[in-house]
């Protein structure tokens, strides 16, 4: 552990953190270096008590508390513990400590009262259940230790410390059928614990019988496993059971057991050889020898027994290799059909792509080949409506045409045609609407555009003839030029216009 090498007298000089990390390793590893602890923790709570966080100061005052009772530092011990129980004068924190300073004082009877205080409170109080064991077990009282174990291990049964304690009381107690039981519970929480695999094969030789060899003989078999055959113990282990079971002629297994007995007694001479003086070599070939176990006869069975694995070792191997050649095989073929399927989709994912592009690159040419028909059919309109005003331009040259549509039209090309169908015309709007003939006169002021004649300089406004005629207070106007009649007659006739040029729409 971190600081564990440093001596006592250079406590000072170690540094907080160092003593921090050294006095959590002994809590985690339950270190039995009391006077170290009781010395670090001093120190910690002496100069650095306001840089600690609460919980673990009073855990280092706890921890520092009983180190100084083991090491039998009265003092140091009951300073702290006075501290502790001002801060925590009520409940099993405080009243533990204070049974342990009594423990240490020789005034057991004051402890176990306020353990029994502490307990008729809260009957499954962990700290004071496991404080009344331990002060059992200093007493040598074992009954009570074994009473106390079984209180709390009925509320604190995954607690496998406990049940390994209560495994070792019943050993004391020479309780072995119960010590078994114990153990097995260690297991179940510490299945590759070699310590308590061996301790509970002891036990099972311990009692006897075959059933117990047998299930010994299996704890021996997991340690040497475990330990890659390095535990002289569990060898020993093996040859005994061996031994016994081959003598035991109810056993009916002489034979198996002779095998493995004599496999043991060749891994313990090997494991001897290396490791061994040759005295104690020596010893062990002697006893293997008065069990009937020589290493020679060892030699041959292990040698026929190599043979045996190594032909089921090749056999299965070819098992193994038909089985994986065989999973290859379903293997690629799934990779195959799989990718062929990720091909075909990622085909026609593309191939659908294409489609959907045709289509809008078709959609697009036909829209394009669309507009332009409709702007070639509007060139045609505009080129006929064109035609239609130069055909009226020419219309007002001929005096006779453009005299008689100006009697129906008052339609103006010069003034003195205006004036000679002028009476004319007023007469005859007398004559259509029933009413006395109006007063007509001539705007000699404003006068209509001149004709279109076809230079860039005449593109603006122009008038093709006709007139425009208004009442006296300008308040209605009526324009009747030609090119007014014309665009009426353009916009009214347009889809027949548009029949006779393009034929009837599909």
């Amino acid at each position: 552990m971190a600081g564990a090498s440093a001596s006592l007298d250079s406590v000072e000089s170690v540094s907080l953190l160092d003593m921090l990390q050294y006095l959590r390793q002994a809590r985690e590893l339950r270190s039995h270096d009391s006077e170290a602890v009781a010395r670090y923790g001093s120190t910690i709570l002496r100069k650095y008590a306001r840089k600690l966080n609460q919980t673990e100061l009073w855990l280092i005052h706890e921890q520092t508390a009983q180190a100084a009772m083991d090491s039998h530092n009265e003092p140091l011990a009951l300073s702290i513990s006075q501290n502790v129980l001002a801060r925590f004068p009520k409940g099993a924190r405080g009243s533990r400590l204070a049974g342990m300073l009594g423990e240490s004082a020789g005034r057991t009877s004051e402890a176990t009262q306020l353990y029994a205080k502490e307990l008729e409170l809260d009957p499954q109080n962990a700290l004071i259940l496991k404080r009344s064991v331990a002060m059992h077990k200093g007493q040598g009282n074992i009954p009570a230790a074994l009473a106390a174990l079984h209180t709390y291990l009925a509320s604190y049964q995954l607690d496998w410390g406990a049940w390994e304690e209560a495994a070792e009381l019943y050993i004391q107690a020479q309780l072995y059928q119960q010590a078994v039981f114990c153990l097995e519970e260690v297991l179940l929480h510490q299945p590759i614990a070699l310590g308590t695999h061996l301790l509970l094969a002891d036990t099972l030789c311990t009692l006897g019988g075959t059933p117990n060899l047998l299930t010994a003989r299996t704890h021996y078999s997991a340690v040497v496993e475990l330990s890659g055959g390095r535990s002289a113990r569990a060898l020993y282990g093996l040859t005994y059971v061996a031994a016994q079971l081959g003598a035991d002629r109810k056993a009916g297994k002489g034979g198996e057991e002779a095998e493995l007995g004599q496999v043991a007694a060749r891994a313990l001479t090997q494991l001897y050889q290396r490791e061994a003086p040759e005295a104690e070599q020596a010893m062990l070939a002697g006893m293997l020898k008065a069990q009937g176990l020589a290493v020679e006869a060892v030699t041959k069975t292990i040698e026929q027994m190599v043979r045996f694995i190594r032909q089921e070792a090749e056999e299965k191997a070819s098992e193994i290799a038909v089985a994986t050649e065989e999973e290859f095989n379903i293997s690629k073929l799934q990779f195959v059909e799989a990718e062929k399927q990720r091909i075909k989709s990622e085909f026609e994912r593309r191939e659908g792509a294409i489609e959907v592009k045709k289509k809008v690159e078709r959609s697009k040419q036909l829209n394009e080949s669309r507009l332009k028909v409709l702007q070639a059919r509007e060139d045609a309109v505009q080129t006929l409506l064109t035609e239609a005003h130069s055909r009226l331009a020419k219309l007002a040259k001929d005096k006779a045409k453009y005299k008689a549509l100006l009697t129906e039209l008052l339609i103006q090309v010069d003034e003195s045609l205006v004036k000679e169908v002028l009476e004319s015309a007023a007469e005859r709007y007398a004559e259509k609407v029933g009413v006395p003939k109006p007063d007509v006169s001539i705007d000699t002021k404003h006068y209509l555009a001149p004709p279109p004649d076809g230079t860039k300089d005449n593109e603006g406004d122009s008038c093709s003839g006709g007139v425009v005629v208004t009442t006296a207070d300008s308040s209605i106007v009526c324009s009747n030029t030609l090119d007014e009649r014309l665009e009426i007659v353009y916009s009214q006739n347009l889809p027949s216009i548009r029949t006779v040029l393009f034929g009837e729409a599909n």
